[in-house]
């Protein structure tokens, strides 16, 4: 990875890998901290599971070969930091959507045929 400074994954979509990572929750210097919004722990813990929600969600786009989103609020947009990232959503959008299907159709014809995948 050449710079990783804002990163919280990366896929390899010819790899068929991802990695996550949640070391950047823990950083202050991203974000307004948590504890300073008057987070509960139980509300901390939801949101550490959303967000980490969120980036898998957004390595398995990357997986299926989507790019970033800039057409609407989308989990597949890009996020320089943790604010960003809590106001998208964890849905994609409907350009993102299609884009998935596009791609799953032919591999789901493909096993649904029972022939060998294409490489």
């Amino acid at each position: 990875l050449a710079d990783t400074s804002y990163e919280f994954g990366e896929a390899c979509p010819d790899k068929g890998v991802a990695v996550l990572s949640t070391l950047r929750f823990a950083e202050g210097t991203t974000t307004t901290t948590d504890a300073s919004r008057g987070v509960n722990e139980n509300q901390e813990k939801v949101l550490l599971l959303r967000r980490t929600l969120k980036i898998l969600a957004h390595e398995m786009g990357h997986l299926f070969h989507l790019k970033h989103c800039i057409f609407y609020q989308c989990v597949m947009n890009g996020w320089a930091h943790l604010d960003e990232m809590d106001e998208s959503p964890l849905h994609l959008c409907p350009i993102c959507l299609r884009k998935l299907h596009h791609g799953l159709v032919p591999l789901l014809l493909v096993v649904q045929q029972g022939r060998p995948r294409p490489q």
